[in-house]
């Protein structure tokens, strides 16, 4: 009986951290410039998706010169430019910035959990030079293994 319940735990705690590691592995897969491995890792029409639908509101909340950007630049321009830039090659290049690669450290992670089902995790992430701006990446398992599958921004509670 006792051999089970190690082995119950070991299937959990390995299906727990499972999504973890491919969070890491983007983030290598982005800091060493490896596209091949982020377009299999990442579901980016999910991640525009995403963006799309929370960039606006989140642009909308955050202050008078967002809003008024939000207005006059409109839905158009934030979905071609997150249609240019969202994309493997497009991270990388942003990334290539020191300042933007602290946004991507593991410590920055504020929660992390299942969502709904156990085919479903979010983490919670705090960018540094926006402690009021709270990012939810949301991994989902596709069969051969977890991928990226959406991104959100929001204001931090």
């Amino acid at each position: 009986m006792r051999k089970w319940i190690i082995i119950a735990v070991a299937v959990i705690a390995a299906w727990t951290a499972w999504p973890l590691l491919t969070a890491a592995s983007i983030r290598s897969a982005v800091l060493t410039a490896d596209t091949t491995k982020l377009e299999t890792s990442v579901d980016w029409p999910g991640v525009r998706s995403g963006l799309k639908q929370s960039l606006p509101a989140y642009l909308a909340g955050n202050g008078v010169v967002a809003r008024t950007l939000a207005v006059l630049l409109g839905s158009s321009v934030v979905d071609t430019v997150l249609d240019t830039y969202v994309s493997p090659q497009g991270v990388v290049e942003l990334m290539a910035d020191p300042e933007m690669r602290k946004n991507l450290d593991l410590t920055n992670l504020r929660w992390a959990s299942f969502s709904g089902s156990p085919f479903a995790f979010e983490m919670f992430m705090r960018p540094p030079a926006y402690p009021d701006t709270r990012v939810i990446n949301t991994f989902r398992f596709t069969g051969l293994g977890w991928k990226l599958a959406s991104v959100r921004v929001t204001s931090a509670p």
